[in-house]
Protein backbone atom coordinates (compact mmCIF):
# COMPACT_ATOMS: atom_id res chain seq x y z
CA UNK A 1 0.00 0.00 0.00
CA UNK A 2 1.48 3.94 -1.05
CA UNK A 3 0.58 6.60 1.30
CA UNK A 4 1.13 9.68 -0.25
CA UNK A 5 2.08 12.95 2.01
CA UNK A 6 3.58 16.04 0.72
CA UNK A 7 7.00 15.06 0.40
CA UNK A 8 7.02 11.66 1.03
CA UNK A 9 6.28 8.27 -0.12
CA UNK A 10 5.36 5.42 2.42
CA UNK A 11 6.52 1.45 2.11
CA UNK A 12 5.90 -0.77 3.97
CA UNK A 13 7.97 -3.81 4.61
CA UNK A 14 7.08 -6.86 6.64
CA UNK A 15 10.12 -9.47 7.06
CA UNK A 16 12.47 -8.08 4.70
CA UNK A 17 9.33 -8.14 2.05
CA UNK A 18 6.85 -5.65 0.96
CA UNK A 19 3.30 -6.00 1.70
CA UNK A 20 0.40 -4.04 0.46
CA UNK A 21 -1.14 -3.68 3.76
CA UNK A 22 -0.94 -0.86 5.98
CA UNK A 23 -2.94 -2.39 8.91
CA UNK A 24 -0.15 -5.43 9.32
CA UNK A 25 0.62 -5.01 13.17
CA UNK A 26 4.12 -5.97 12.71
CA UNK A 27 4.87 -4.23 9.59
CA UNK A 28 8.13 -1.53 9.58
CA UNK A 29 7.22 1.91 8.34
CA UNK A 30 9.90 2.97 5.48
CA UNK A 31 9.62 6.47 4.95
CA UNK A 32 10.95 7.50 1.38
CA UNK A 33 11.40 11.00 -0.89
CA UNK A 34 9.67 11.00 -3.80
CA UNK A 35 12.50 10.11 -6.63
CA UNK A 36 12.65 13.11 -9.17
CA UNK A 37 13.30 10.63 -11.93
CA UNK A 38 13.61 12.36 -16.06
CA UNK A 39 11.92 10.04 -18.12
CA UNK A 40 12.16 10.02 -21.82
CA UNK A 41 8.30 9.66 -22.82
CA UNK A 42 6.55 12.87 -22.13
CA UNK A 43 3.39 12.41 -20.79
CA UNK A 44 0.26 14.52 -19.16
CA UNK A 45 0.87 15.64 -15.45
CA UNK A 46 -1.89 12.99 -14.30
CA UNK A 47 0.04 10.27 -15.61
CA UNK A 48 3.31 10.88 -13.99
CA UNK A 49 3.34 8.37 -11.03
CA UNK A 50 5.99 8.41 -8.62
CA UNK A 51 8.64 5.97 -8.66
CA UNK A 52 9.43 3.57 -5.34
CA UNK A 53 12.78 1.38 -4.96
CA UNK A 54 14.27 -0.76 -2.52
CA UNK A 55 17.29 0.59 -3.97
CA UNK A 56 17.67 4.34 -5.58
CA UNK A 57 21.54 4.82 -6.89
CA UNK A 58 22.91 7.95 -8.31
CA UNK A 59 26.13 9.13 -9.39
CA UNK A 60 26.96 10.04 -5.57
CA UNK A 61 25.76 6.11 -3.99
CA UNK A 62 23.05 4.75 -3.05
CA UNK A 63 20.35 7.41 -1.80
CA UNK A 64 19.07 6.16 1.76
CA UNK A 65 15.98 8.21 2.05
CA UNK A 66 14.67 7.29 -1.17
CA UNK A 67 15.42 3.54 -0.59
CA UNK A 68 14.02 0.99 0.58
CA UNK A 69 16.51 -0.91 1.39
CA UNK A 70 14.63 -3.28 3.96
CA UNK A 71 12.42 -4.89 1.31
CA UNK A 72 15.73 -6.85 0.60
CA UNK A 73 15.38 -10.55 2.38
CA UNK A 74 19.24 -11.12 1.66
CA UNK A 75 21.85 -9.37 0.33
CA UNK A 76 24.33 -6.33 0.70
CA UNK A 77 24.99 -3.92 -1.26
CA UNK A 78 26.97 -0.63 -1.32
CA UNK A 79 27.30 2.39 -3.75
CA UNK A 80 29.20 0.41 -6.18
CA UNK A 81 26.92 -2.64 -6.31
CA UNK A 82 24.79 -5.28 -5.06
CA UNK A 83 25.30 -8.82 -4.36
CA UNK A 84 23.07 -11.74 -3.89
CA UNK A 85 19.89 -9.66 -3.33
CA UNK A 86 16.68 -11.73 -2.73
CA UNK A 87 13.59 -9.52 -2.76
CA UNK A 88 9.70 -10.39 -3.26
CA UNK A 89 7.47 -7.53 -4.31
CA UNK A 90 3.65 -7.71 -4.82
CA UNK A 91 2.97 -3.93 -5.04
CA UNK A 92 2.55 -2.97 -8.81
CA UNK A 93 4.92 0.10 -8.89
CA UNK A 94 7.86 -1.23 -7.13
CA UNK A 95 11.39 -1.64 -8.16
CA UNK A 96 14.77 -3.60 -6.84
CA UNK A 97 16.97 -1.02 -8.51
CA UNK A 98 16.52 2.14 -9.94
CA UNK A 99 19.75 3.74 -11.65
CA UNK A 100 19.67 7.67 -11.81
CA UNK A 101 23.08 8.90 -13.11
CA UNK A 102 24.92 6.61 -11.98
CA UNK A 103 26.95 3.88 -12.23
CA UNK A 104 26.09 -0.02 -10.78
CA UNK A 105 26.80 -3.45 -10.55
CA UNK A 106 24.01 -5.97 -9.83
CA UNK A 107 25.19 -10.24 -9.35
CA UNK A 108 23.57 -13.32 -8.39
CA UNK A 109 20.22 -11.16 -7.55
CA UNK A 110 16.87 -13.10 -7.25
CA UNK A 111 14.09 -10.64 -7.67
CA UNK A 112 10.67 -11.54 -7.63
CA UNK A 113 7.90 -8.64 -8.53
CA UNK A 114 4.67 -10.71 -8.87
CA UNK A 115 2.14 -8.40 -8.54
CA UNK A 116 -1.77 -7.94 -9.87
CA UNK A 117 -1.07 -4.31 -11.67
CA UNK A 118 -3.43 -4.01 -14.18
CA UNK A 119 -2.25 -0.83 -16.13
CA UNK A 120 -4.87 1.37 -14.48
CA UNK A 121 -2.20 3.93 -13.17
CA UNK A 122 0.98 3.95 -15.73
CA UNK A 123 1.74 3.39 -19.01
CA UNK A 124 4.65 0.96 -20.56
CA UNK A 125 7.11 3.59 -21.64
CA UNK A 126 8.47 4.99 -18.33
CA UNK A 127 9.35 1.41 -16.57
CA UNK A 128 7.08 2.23 -13.04
CA UNK A 129 7.13 -1.27 -11.74
CA UNK A 130 10.45 -2.53 -13.59
CA UNK A 131 12.55 -4.52 -11.28
CA UNK A 132 15.42 -2.84 -12.91
CA UNK A 133 15.98 0.63 -14.39
CA UNK A 134 18.08 2.45 -15.77
CA UNK A 135 17.50 6.41 -16.17
CA UNK A 136 19.88 9.61 -17.17
CA UNK A 137 22.96 8.70 -18.60
CA UNK A 138 23.39 5.61 -16.47
CA UNK A 139 25.80 2.26 -16.63
CA UNK A 140 24.14 -0.77 -14.97
CA UNK A 141 25.63 -4.18 -15.36
CA UNK A 142 23.29 -7.15 -14.28
CA UNK A 143 25.10 -10.69 -13.84
CA UNK A 144 24.19 -14.26 -13.29
CA UNK A 145 20.54 -12.95 -11.81
CA UNK A 146 16.93 -14.22 -12.49
CA UNK A 147 14.43 -12.09 -12.50
CA UNK A 148 10.83 -12.45 -12.99
CA UNK A 149 7.32 -10.23 -13.15
CA UNK A 150 4.02 -10.58 -12.92
CA UNK A 151 1.51 -7.42 -13.69
CA UNK A 152 0.65 -5.52 -17.00
CA UNK A 153 3.26 -3.61 -18.07
CA UNK A 154 5.96 -4.48 -15.67
CA UNK A 155 9.07 -4.87 -17.17
CA UNK A 156 12.46 -6.86 -16.40
CA UNK A 157 14.87 -4.32 -17.37
CA UNK A 158 13.96 -0.60 -18.17
CA UNK A 159 16.84 1.39 -20.42
CA UNK A 160 16.24 5.05 -20.56
CA UNK A 161 18.19 7.86 -22.43
CA UNK A 162 21.82 7.65 -22.98
CA UNK A 163 21.86 4.52 -20.13
CA UNK A 164 23.88 1.54 -21.14
CA UNK A 165 22.92 -2.04 -19.33
CA UNK A 166 24.43 -5.45 -19.89
CA UNK A 167 22.76 -8.22 -18.96
CA UNK A 168 25.04 -11.83 -18.69
CA UNK A 169 24.38 -14.97 -17.71
CA UNK A 170 20.55 -14.65 -16.35
CA UNK A 171 17.61 -15.43 -16.51
CA UNK A 172 14.68 -13.24 -16.87
CA UNK A 173 10.55 -14.26 -17.08
CA UNK A 174 8.06 -11.39 -17.81
CA UNK A 175 4.45 -13.06 -17.87
CA UNK A 176 1.81 -10.17 -17.90
CA UNK A 177 -1.60 -9.55 -16.23
CA UNK A 178 -5.08 -8.87 -16.45
CA UNK A 179 -6.14 -5.85 -18.17
CA UNK A 180 -8.28 -3.31 -16.37
CA UNK A 181 -12.05 -3.18 -17.27
CA UNK A 182 -12.46 -0.48 -20.02
CA UNK A 183 -8.78 -0.34 -21.32
CA UNK A 184 -9.14 1.08 -24.87
CA UNK A 185 -6.59 -0.58 -26.98
CA UNK A 186 -4.85 2.93 -28.71
CA UNK A 187 -1.14 3.93 -29.68
CA UNK A 188 -1.50 7.12 -27.00
CA UNK A 189 1.84 6.91 -24.95
CA UNK A 190 -0.61 8.43 -21.69
CA UNK A 191 -2.65 5.03 -21.90
CA UNK A 192 -0.43 2.54 -23.45
CA UNK A 193 -0.27 -1.01 -21.60
CA UNK A 194 -0.98 -3.49 -24.53
CA UNK A 195 0.02 -3.63 -27.58
CA UNK A 196 -2.20 -1.96 -30.65
CA UNK A 197 -4.10 -4.75 -32.24
CA UNK A 198 -3.14 -3.18 -35.61
CA UNK A 199 0.07 -4.94 -35.36
CA UNK A 200 -1.62 -7.88 -35.69
CA UNK A 201 -0.51 -9.11 -32.01
CA UNK A 202 -1.82 -8.82 -28.28
CA UNK A 203 -0.56 -8.87 -25.09
CA UNK A 204 0.81 -6.75 -22.10
CA UNK A 205 4.09 -8.07 -21.38
CA UNK A 206 7.31 -6.53 -22.62
CA UNK A 207 10.49 -8.59 -21.25
CA UNK A 208 12.13 -5.72 -21.47
CA UNK A 209 12.59 -2.14 -23.12
CA UNK A 210 14.95 0.13 -24.57
CA UNK A 211 14.15 3.79 -24.98
CA UNK A 212 15.26 7.44 -25.09
CA UNK A 213 18.03 8.63 -27.13
CA UNK A 214 21.24 6.98 -27.89
CA UNK A 215 20.82 4.22 -25.05
CA UNK A 216 22.44 0.87 -25.11
CA UNK A 217 21.22 -2.73 -23.79
CA UNK A 218 23.22 -5.67 -24.26
CA UNK A 219 22.26 -9.49 -23.74
CA UNK A 220 24.44 -11.96 -22.98
CA UNK A 221 24.39 -15.84 -22.70
CA UNK A 222 20.65 -15.06 -21.36
CA UNK A 223 17.08 -16.53 -21.65
CA UNK A 224 14.70 -13.83 -22.00
CA UNK A 225 10.83 -15.64 -21.77
CA UNK A 226 7.48 -12.93 -22.38
CA UNK A 227 3.72 -13.52 -22.54
CA UNK A 228 2.48 -12.33 -25.59
CA UNK A 229 3.77 -8.60 -26.77
CA UNK A 230 7.31 -8.54 -27.33
CA UNK A 231 10.44 -9.93 -25.52
CA UNK A 232 12.88 -7.29 -26.46
CA UNK A 233 11.31 -3.97 -27.22
CA UNK A 234 12.53 -0.41 -28.68
CA UNK A 235 10.65 1.86 -28.30
CA UNK A 236 9.90 6.34 -28.88
CA UNK A 237 13.99 6.78 -29.44
CA UNK A 238 16.78 7.27 -31.84
CA UNK A 239 20.14 6.23 -32.08
CA UNK A 240 20.14 3.56 -29.93
CA UNK A 241 21.98 0.23 -30.11
CA UNK A 242 20.27 -3.57 -29.25
CA UNK A 243 23.09 -6.24 -29.31
CA UNK A 244 22.10 -10.02 -28.31
CA UNK A 245 25.17 -12.51 -27.73
CA UNK A 246 23.93 -16.04 -27.52
CA UNK A 247 20.89 -15.59 -26.02
CA UNK A 248 17.78 -17.54 -26.00
CA UNK A 249 14.26 -15.51 -26.63
CA UNK A 250 10.89 -16.89 -26.37
CA UNK A 251 6.99 -15.77 -26.41
CA UNK A 252 5.10 -18.07 -23.80
CA UNK A 253 1.87 -19.09 -24.50
CA UNK A 254 -1.08 -18.34 -22.46
CA UNK A 255 -5.17 -18.98 -22.46
CA UNK A 256 -6.02 -16.27 -25.01
CA UNK A 257 -3.32 -17.87 -27.77
CA UNK A 258 -5.85 -20.57 -27.72
CA UNK A 259 -8.32 -18.96 -29.93
CA UNK A 260 -6.02 -18.18 -32.86
CA UNK A 261 -6.13 -20.51 -35.35
CA UNK A 262 -2.20 -19.89 -36.30
CA UNK A 263 -1.30 -21.14 -32.64
CA UNK A 264 1.01 -23.72 -32.33
CA UNK A 265 3.28 -23.33 -29.54
CA UNK A 266 4.60 -20.01 -28.92
CA UNK A 267 2.57 -17.09 -27.97
CA UNK A 268 1.21 -14.16 -29.79
CA UNK A 269 4.10 -11.60 -30.12
CA UNK A 270 7.17 -10.41 -31.87
CA UNK A 271 10.84 -11.51 -30.53
CA UNK A 272 12.33 -7.51 -30.92
CA UNK A 273 10.46 -4.48 -32.16
CA UNK A 274 13.48 -2.56 -34.26
CA UNK A 275 12.58 1.18 -33.57
CA UNK A 276 15.29 3.95 -33.96
CA UNK A 277 17.44 1.50 -32.96
CA UNK A 278 20.83 -0.28 -34.22
CA UNK A 279 20.32 -4.14 -33.56
CA UNK A 280 22.96 -6.86 -33.83
CA UNK A 281 21.87 -10.25 -33.00
CA UNK A 282 24.78 -12.89 -32.77
CA UNK A 283 24.55 -17.01 -32.40
CA UNK A 284 20.34 -15.64 -31.30
CA UNK A 285 17.83 -18.77 -30.56
CA UNK A 286 14.38 -17.07 -31.35
CA UNK A 287 11.12 -18.97 -30.71
CA UNK A 288 8.06 -16.72 -31.44
CA UNK A 289 4.44 -16.90 -32.36
CA UNK A 290 3.72 -14.42 -34.78
CA UNK A 291 7.37 -12.37 -35.39
CA UNK A 292 10.92 -12.50 -35.60
CA UNK A 293 11.07 -8.88 -35.31
CA UNK A 294 8.44 -5.65 -36.30
CA UNK A 295 10.83 -3.34 -37.73
CA UNK A 296 9.85 0.52 -38.46
CA UNK A 297 12.92 2.90 -38.60
CA UNK A 298 15.69 0.70 -37.66
CA UNK A 299 17.94 -1.56 -38.79
CA UNK A 300 19.10 -5.15 -37.55
CA UNK A 301 21.65 -7.51 -38.88
CA UNK A 302 21.40 -11.23 -37.92
CA UNK A 303 24.61 -13.35 -37.95
CA UNK A 304 26.76 -15.96 -35.80
CA UNK A 305 28.80 -15.23 -32.35
CA UNK A 306 32.10 -16.23 -34.08
CA UNK A 307 34.85 -14.13 -32.86
CA UNK A 308 35.66 -10.97 -30.48
CA UNK A 309 32.55 -9.32 -29.81
CA UNK A 310 32.93 -5.30 -28.78
CA UNK A 311 29.71 -2.87 -28.32
CA UNK A 312 30.24 0.66 -28.12
CA UNK A 313 27.77 2.91 -26.13
CA UNK A 314 26.53 5.76 -28.21
CA UNK A 315 26.59 8.03 -25.51
CA UNK A 316 29.76 7.80 -24.23
CA UNK A 317 31.85 6.08 -26.88
CA UNK A 318 33.02 4.00 -24.65
CA UNK A 319 33.31 -0.02 -24.44
CA UNK A 320 30.26 -0.97 -22.70
CA UNK A 321 30.97 -5.30 -23.40
CA UNK A 322 33.49 -7.38 -24.92
CA UNK A 323 34.06 -10.79 -24.95
CA UNK A 324 34.28 -14.09 -26.91
CA UNK A 325 31.28 -15.25 -29.04
CA UNK A 326 30.59 -19.22 -28.65
CA UNK A 327 30.18 -19.43 -32.24
CA UNK A 328 26.50 -20.11 -32.34
CA UNK A 329 24.86 -19.46 -35.74
CA UNK A 330 21.78 -17.42 -35.38
CA UNK A 331 18.40 -19.35 -35.21
CA UNK A 332 14.90 -18.32 -35.79
CA UNK A 333 11.91 -19.94 -35.14
CA UNK A 334 8.60 -18.36 -36.19
CA UNK A 335 4.83 -20.36 -35.83
CA UNK A 336 3.45 -17.11 -38.10
CA UNK A 337 5.73 -14.54 -40.29
CA UNK A 338 9.86 -13.61 -40.03
CA UNK A 339 9.94 -9.97 -39.77
CA UNK A 340 7.36 -7.35 -40.34
CA UNK A 341 8.28 -3.65 -41.42
CA UNK A 342 5.66 -1.17 -40.94
CA UNK A 343 8.06 1.43 -41.80
CA UNK A 344 11.80 2.23 -42.92
CA UNK A 345 14.37 0.03 -42.23
CA UNK A 346 17.69 -1.96 -43.07
CA UNK A 347 17.67 -5.74 -42.76
CA UNK A 348 20.25 -8.09 -43.19
CA UNK A 349 21.01 -12.35 -42.63
CA UNK A 350 24.46 -13.01 -43.06
CA UNK A 351 26.67 -15.89 -42.15
CA UNK A 352 25.03 -19.08 -41.67
CA UNK A 353 21.76 -17.32 -40.23
CA UNK A 354 18.48 -19.64 -40.21
CA UNK A 355 15.06 -18.13 -40.38
CA UNK A 356 12.13 -20.67 -40.58
CA UNK A 357 8.97 -19.58 -40.65
CA UNK A 358 5.27 -20.83 -41.41
CA UNK A 359 4.09 -17.89 -43.13
CA UNK A 360 6.00 -15.22 -44.97
CA UNK A 361 9.69 -14.71 -43.84
CA UNK A 362 9.36 -10.94 -44.85
CA UNK A 363 6.15 -8.74 -44.34
CA UNK A 364 6.26 -5.59 -45.78
CA UNK A 365 3.53 -3.16 -45.07
CA UNK A 366 5.54 -0.16 -46.26
CA UNK A 367 8.81 0.71 -48.11
CA UNK A 368 11.71 2.17 -47.51
CA UNK A 369 12.71 -1.17 -46.69
CA UNK A 370 16.17 -2.83 -47.69
CA UNK A 371 16.48 -6.73 -46.89
CA UNK A 372 20.07 -8.29 -47.66
CA UNK A 373 20.68 -12.02 -47.50
CA UNK A 374 24.02 -13.65 -47.66
CA UNK A 375 26.37 -15.32 -46.33
CA UNK A 376 24.89 -18.60 -46.46
CA UNK A 377 21.90 -17.95 -44.97
CA UNK A 378 18.98 -19.57 -45.25
CA UNK A 379 15.22 -18.45 -45.28
CA UNK A 380 12.62 -20.77 -45.28
CA UNK A 381 8.60 -20.34 -44.89
CA UNK A 382 6.13 -22.96 -45.20
CA UNK A 383 3.41 -21.20 -46.83
CA UNK A 384 6.12 -20.88 -49.70
CA UNK A 385 6.32 -17.13 -49.16
CA UNK A 386 9.56 -15.26 -48.86
CA UNK A 387 8.59 -11.91 -49.67
CA UNK A 388 5.00 -10.49 -49.56
CA UNK A 389 4.25 -7.14 -50.01
CA UNK A 390 1.03 -5.88 -49.21
CA UNK A 391 -0.91 -2.38 -48.39
CA UNK A 392 -0.76 -1.58 -44.68
CA UNK A 393 -3.41 -2.86 -43.26
CA UNK A 394 -3.63 -1.14 -40.07
CA UNK A 395 -4.26 1.55 -42.06
CA UNK A 396 -7.42 0.03 -43.56
CA UNK A 397 -8.27 -0.59 -39.82
CA UNK A 398 -7.71 3.35 -39.55
CA UNK A 399 -8.06 6.08 -36.24
CA UNK A 400 -10.38 8.51 -34.91
CA UNK A 401 -8.92 11.24 -33.96
CA UNK A 402 -11.80 12.59 -31.91
CA UNK A 403 -12.02 9.69 -30.11
CA UNK A 404 -11.84 10.70 -26.25
CA UNK A 405 -8.20 9.22 -25.92
CA UNK A 406 -6.74 10.89 -28.38
CA UNK A 407 -5.38 8.20 -30.50
CA UNK A 408 -7.61 5.52 -30.68
CA UNK A 409 -7.88 2.52 -33.59
CA UNK A 410 -10.99 1.42 -34.93
CA UNK A 411 -11.94 -2.34 -33.91
CA UNK A 412 -12.99 -3.77 -37.62
CA UNK A 413 -11.74 -4.24 -40.71
CA UNK A 414 -13.54 -4.16 -43.67
CA UNK A 415 -12.51 -5.13 -47.42
CA UNK A 416 -15.01 -5.19 -50.24
CA UNK A 417 -15.75 -8.53 -51.32
CA UNK A 418 -13.51 -9.78 -54.15
CA UNK A 419 -10.47 -9.01 -56.35
CA UNK A 420 -9.57 -5.52 -56.25
CA UNK A 421 -9.40 -5.18 -59.95
CA UNK A 422 -13.04 -6.41 -59.87
CA UNK A 423 -14.58 -4.10 -57.51
CA UNK A 424 -12.64 -0.88 -58.08
CA UNK A 425 -9.96 -1.18 -55.44
CA UNK A 426 -7.05 -0.22 -57.54
CA UNK A 427 -5.71 3.06 -56.01
CA UNK A 428 -4.89 4.49 -58.90
CA UNK A 429 -8.42 4.05 -60.63
CA UNK A 430 -10.53 5.25 -57.32
CA UNK A 431 -11.91 8.51 -57.51
CA UNK A 432 -11.33 10.87 -55.05
CA UNK A 433 -12.06 10.84 -51.87
CA UNK A 434 -14.83 13.42 -51.08
CA UNK A 435 -13.33 15.92 -48.12
CA UNK A 436 -16.53 15.43 -46.45
CA UNK A 437 -15.57 11.98 -45.61
CA UNK A 438 -12.33 12.63 -45.02
CA UNK A 439 -11.45 12.36 -41.02
CA UNK A 440 -10.32 15.30 -39.39
CA UNK A 441 -6.39 15.84 -39.28
CA UNK A 442 -4.16 14.29 -35.89
CA UNK A 443 -3.74 16.43 -33.23
CA UNK A 444 -1.45 19.99 -34.12
CA UNK A 445 1.79 18.75 -33.60
CA UNK A 446 1.21 15.22 -34.10
CA UNK A 447 3.70 13.74 -36.36
CA UNK A 448 5.51 17.13 -36.86
CA UNK A 449 9.19 16.36 -37.71
CA UNK A 450 8.56 12.70 -39.54
CA UNK A 451 10.36 11.58 -42.68
CA UNK A 452 8.44 11.32 -46.15
CA UNK A 453 7.45 7.99 -46.40
CA UNK A 454 9.18 5.99 -49.09
CA UNK A 455 7.81 3.56 -51.77
CA UNK A 456 10.69 1.01 -52.48
CA UNK A 457 11.31 -2.50 -51.37
CA UNK A 458 15.05 -3.75 -52.05
CA UNK A 459 15.86 -7.43 -51.93
CA UNK A 460 19.30 -8.66 -52.80
CA UNK A 461 20.76 -11.95 -52.05
CA UNK A 462 24.04 -13.59 -52.60
CA UNK A 463 25.41 -16.77 -51.59
CA UNK A 464 22.36 -18.46 -50.81
CA UNK A 465 19.53 -20.73 -51.77
CA UNK A 466 16.23 -19.59 -51.65
CA UNK A 467 12.91 -21.56 -52.78
CA UNK A 468 9.31 -19.56 -52.57
CA UNK A 469 7.61 -16.39 -53.95
CA UNK A 470 8.28 -12.58 -54.11
CA UNK A 471 5.11 -10.92 -54.20
CA UNK A 472 4.49 -6.95 -54.61
CA UNK A 473 0.61 -7.13 -53.97
CA UNK A 474 0.45 -3.14 -53.27
CA UNK A 475 -1.35 -0.37 -54.45
CA UNK A 476 -4.72 -1.16 -53.51
CA UNK A 477 -7.43 0.19 -51.12
CA UNK A 478 -6.92 3.64 -51.60
CA UNK A 479 -2.60 3.37 -50.58
CA UNK A 480 -0.12 3.98 -52.59
CA UNK A 481 1.48 1.22 -54.64
CA UNK A 482 5.48 0.36 -53.00
CA UNK A 483 7.87 -0.55 -56.15
CA UNK A 484 9.90 -4.17 -55.92
CA UNK A 485 13.45 -4.63 -56.59
CA UNK A 486 14.83 -7.64 -56.89
CA UNK A 487 18.66 -8.39 -57.54
CA UNK A 488 20.31 -11.50 -57.19
CA UNK A 489 23.63 -11.54 -56.98
CA UNK A 490 26.91 -14.03 -57.57
CA UNK A 491 25.92 -17.26 -55.52
CA UNK A 492 22.33 -16.91 -54.84
CA UNK A 493 19.87 -18.99 -56.46
CA UNK A 494 16.48 -18.48 -56.38
CA UNK A 495 13.62 -21.44 -56.82
CA UNK A 496 10.43 -19.85 -57.17
CA UNK A 497 7.99 -16.93 -58.82
CA UNK A 498 8.46 -13.35 -58.81
CA UNK A 499 5.37 -11.19 -59.46
CA UNK A 500 3.25 -8.04 -59.07
CA UNK A 501 0.24 -9.44 -57.65
CA UNK A 502 -3.85 -7.93 -55.94
CA UNK A 503 -4.51 -9.39 -52.91
CA UNK A 504 -7.57 -10.40 -50.52
CA UNK A 505 -7.44 -11.08 -46.75
CA UNK A 506 -7.97 -14.50 -46.27
CA UNK A 507 -9.05 -16.96 -43.19
CA UNK A 508 -7.26 -19.75 -42.08
CA UNK A 509 -9.62 -21.92 -44.59
CA UNK A 510 -8.01 -19.52 -47.85
CA UNK A 511 -11.68 -17.87 -47.76
CA UNK A 512 -11.99 -14.25 -48.52
CA UNK A 513 -11.89 -12.30 -44.77
CA UNK A 514 -14.21 -9.55 -45.57
CA UNK A 515 -14.92 -8.32 -42.09
CA UNK A 516 -13.11 -9.40 -38.75
CA UNK A 517 -12.41 -7.37 -34.99
CA UNK A 518 -9.77 -6.92 -32.96
CA UNK A 519 -10.47 -9.54 -31.03
CA UNK A 520 -9.36 -11.49 -34.24
CA UNK A 521 -6.28 -9.51 -34.42
CA UNK A 522 -4.13 -12.47 -35.87
CA UNK A 523 -5.96 -12.05 -39.54
CA UNK A 524 -4.06 -9.11 -39.95
CA UNK A 525 -1.81 -9.49 -42.71
CA UNK A 526 -3.07 -13.11 -43.69
CA UNK A 527 -3.24 -12.30 -47.77
CA UNK A 528 -4.17 -14.41 -50.78
CA UNK A 529 -2.29 -13.34 -53.91
CA UNK A 530 -3.03 -13.36 -58.07
CA UNK A 531 -0.90 -12.57 -60.26
CA UNK A 532 -1.73 -8.68 -61.13
CA UNK A 533 0.18 -5.32 -62.80
CA UNK A 534 -2.25 -2.56 -61.82
CA UNK A 535 0.15 -0.03 -63.53
CA UNK A 536 1.70 1.09 -59.65
CA UNK A 537 3.13 -2.15 -58.39
CA UNK A 538 6.41 -2.09 -60.38
CA UNK A 539 8.31 -5.65 -59.75
CA UNK A 540 12.42 -5.03 -61.46
CA UNK A 541 14.44 -8.15 -61.58
CA UNK A 542 18.33 -7.95 -61.83
CA UNK A 543 20.16 -10.68 -62.06
CA UNK A 544 24.24 -10.71 -61.75
CA UNK A 545 26.86 -12.85 -63.29
CA UNK A 546 27.18 -16.08 -61.01
CA UNK A 547 23.14 -16.18 -60.20
CA UNK A 548 20.41 -18.33 -60.77
CA UNK A 549 16.46 -18.22 -61.10
CA UNK A 550 14.74 -21.32 -61.74
CA UNK A 551 11.23 -19.92 -62.61
CA UNK A 552 8.50 -22.56 -61.09
CA UNK A 553 5.30 -20.56 -61.69
CA UNK A 554 4.79 -17.52 -64.13
CA UNK A 555 4.71 -14.20 -63.18
CA UNK A 556 4.35 -10.72 -63.95
CA UNK A 557 7.36 -7.87 -63.86
CA UNK A 558 7.82 -4.53 -65.09
CA UNK A 559 11.75 -4.78 -65.73
CA UNK A 560 14.50 -7.49 -66.13
CA UNK A 561 18.37 -7.49 -67.04
CA UNK A 562 19.90 -11.17 -67.65
CA UNK A 563 23.48 -10.09 -67.04
CA UNK A 564 26.40 -12.41 -68.70
CA UNK A 565 26.79 -15.50 -66.42
CA UNK A 566 23.67 -15.47 -65.23
CA UNK A 567 21.15 -18.04 -65.37
CA UNK A 568 17.48 -17.65 -66.02
CA UNK A 569 15.64 -21.30 -66.26
CA UNK A 570 12.65 -19.95 -67.39
CA UNK A 571 10.16 -18.60 -70.30
CA UNK A 572 9.96 -14.40 -70.95
CA UNK A 573 7.39 -12.91 -73.14
CA UNK A 574 7.97 -9.14 -73.28
CA UNK A 575 4.63 -7.19 -74.62
CA UNK A 576 3.35 -10.69 -75.84
CA UNK A 577 6.46 -12.13 -77.86
CA UNK A 578 8.45 -14.57 -76.51
CA UNK A 579 11.89 -13.69 -76.56
CA UNK A 580 15.82 -14.82 -75.20
CA UNK A 581 16.57 -12.17 -72.99
CA UNK A 582 20.12 -10.65 -74.53
CA UNK A 583 23.03 -10.60 -71.39
CA UNK A 584 23.01 -7.54 -70.23
CA UNK A 585 20.05 -5.68 -71.60
CA UNK A 586 17.25 -4.59 -69.78
CA UNK A 587 13.81 -5.11 -71.17
CA UNK A 588 10.86 -3.18 -69.62
CA UNK A 589 7.31 -3.29 -70.38
CA UNK A 590 4.49 -6.20 -69.66
CA UNK A 591 6.73 -9.40 -68.81
CA UNK A 592 5.35 -12.40 -68.10
CA UNK A 593 8.13 -15.20 -66.58
CA UNK A 594 7.02 -18.72 -66.61
CA UNK A 595 8.39 -21.87 -65.83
Amino acid sequence: MIENSTEKLVTFIRGGEEVMAASESDAECVLTDKLPINHSCELREDKKTPYRTALYVTKDGIVPDSSASGAFAAGSFDNDGAEGLTLQSSSHDFSAVIVDGGKYSIKNAKLRMISDADGSDTCDFIGLGSAVAAFSGSSVDIENCDISTEGVARCAVFCDNASDVVVKNSRISVMGGKLYDGYVNSADFNFMVATPWVLGIMGNARGTNLMGDKASMVLVDTDVKARNWGVLSTDNGKDNILAVVDTKLTTVGGEDDKKNPYFKTYGSGYGTYILGCDEDFRGVEMHVGTYVGIAREGNAVYRSSKGNIRIVSPSTGEVVYEGEGKGNVSRMYSDGFGIMAHDRAELTLTDGTVMETAAAAFLMRAGGVHIRVDGGAQVKAADGVIMQILDDDDMTVGVDWNAPREIQFHTEFNEKEGWPSENGQITSLMPPPDPSDMPPPPPEGDGEGMPKPLFDVRFNAADTVLSGALYNGSGYYGQQAKQLYVTLESGAVLTGTISATETIHVDENGKQNTHFTSEEYYYLGRVANRVYHNGDNAVEVRLEAGSVWNVTEAGEITSLTVCDGAVLNGSVIVDGEKIQPEAGKTYTGKIIVSA
